[in-house]
């Protein structure tokens, strides 16, 4: 079933965004909210009574450009990384603004792109290396470039597994013994042992004793995931043909969201669960799912919003709708009603070609088609 969470009247003196919140793509659970960030704006989901609101700059975060967002495992702390190279820590009531990586004297990129919490730290994938950050003293530790010789390299995503840290990088995929002293370049190296060891990969993963890495592909269903297994990698027969848009282990079972389905595989591959729809004519092309309290499913889907998944074929959709994009262009009222058109043009004023567009808005909400 369908839940669009309306907007309220805004106060005298007070703000409200209207951001768009279609498509998710970052999941996050504490302990008594579920957050759902796209690329501009951030969902806050109430656990208790399932009400749904707006979690912006409006509320106090930094920045609206979400690049990765992760939860501490005791769910007390919630990490919000921006392209920008900014985070903001979420504690209770409490939003802290942490400046180390976006002030760094680094020259090139900053975007956060993954947090990986582990022994009472949070490891940051950035755009030129690896930061480990104190999250319970909101203190940033040591920044790890582990390229060779210290060089800069694009971090997606890290994992730890087998008394290791690996990290998926568009230089391939790297991995150093967690208890080396990992500020330390020779600490680290590339794996070339896998068919591709120089390809990008974007996410790494594991399931029991089975470690997985994908190299993304621009083109539908052409992903390719890789798994390690006694030491040996192979392709993994059960993905072939497939995008692969998010993999979360939980030890004995992996999430994967793919181009039209979410799936939930055993140790074995054998699958346990798998959603298609949000109900009838919603098919779904997600970009996240995760479990989260009472074994609900939440699916973060590329059009239709956040899915809250309870049981096969039964969920619940929570919409705070917006416009189409952040690509409003021009601006006119008409009727009782303030219209939005998205769109944009080349310096010399050539057509860039995009997707028509255009939102309204109406009995205190806007909607975009």
């Amino acid at each position: 079933f369908f839940t669009q969470v309306m907007s309220q009247d805004v106060p005298i003196g007070k703000w409200r965004d209207h951001l768009p919140y279609r498509t998710i793509k970052h999941l996050a659970e504490t302990q008594n909210y579920l957050y759902a960030a796209s690329n501009s704006g951030v969902i806050r989901v109430d656990l208790e009574d399932n009400s749904a609101q707006r979690f912006s700059t409006v509320e106090g975060l930094v920045d609206v450009e979400v690049s990765a967002m992760e939860a501490s495992p005791d769910g007390s702390t919630l990490l919000i990384g921006y392209k920008s190279g900014v985070i903001d820590v979420v504690l209770d009531n409490r939003i802290i603004h942490v400046y180390d990586v976006f002030r760094s004297s680094v020259i090139g990129d900053k975007t956060i792109n993954h947090f990986l919490f582990y022994n009472n730290l949070c490891y940051i994938s950035t755009g030129f290396g690896i930061v480990s950050y104190d999250y319970k003293n909101l203190e940033t530790r040591e920044t790890f470039l582990i390229g060779e010789n210290g060089d800069y390299v694009f971090v997606n995503q890290t994992h730890f597994f087998q008394d290791t840290l690996w990290a998926a990088t568009n230089e391939g995929l790297y991995r150093a013994p967690y208890a080396s002293f990992l500020y330390n370049p020779s600490s680290w190296a590339r794996d070339t042992t896998l068919p591709d060891s120089a390809k990008p990969y974007n996410m790494v993963s594991s399931l029991g004793n089975e470690l997985m890495v994908n190299v993304y592909s621009p083109f539908f269903r052409q992903d390719t995931l890789y798994s390690r297994v006694n030491g040996k990698w192979g392709i993994n027969p059960f993905r072939i043909g497939e995008s692969n848009k998010s993999i979360e282990s939980y030890g004995d079972k992996v999430i994967i969201s793919a181009s039209t389905s979410v799936e939930v595989y055993d140790i074995d591959w054998s699958i346990i669960r798998r959603e298609f729809s949000f109900g009838e004519s919603m098919g779904i092309s997600p970009e996240i799912a995760k479990f989260g309290k009472n074994d609900i499913l939440w699916i973060g889907d590329d059009r239709y919003g956040l899915g809250k998944n309870f049981e096969t074929n039964s969920t619940e959709v929570i919409n705070l709708g917006g416009p189409s994009s952040k690509r409003a262009f021009n601006v006119f009222y008409d009727n009782d009603l303030v219209f939005v058109t998205g769109g944009a043009h080349a310096e010399n004023w050539f057509t860039l070609k995009q997707q028509a567009e255009f939102s309204y808005f109406k009995e205190n909400d806007i909607r975009g088609y």
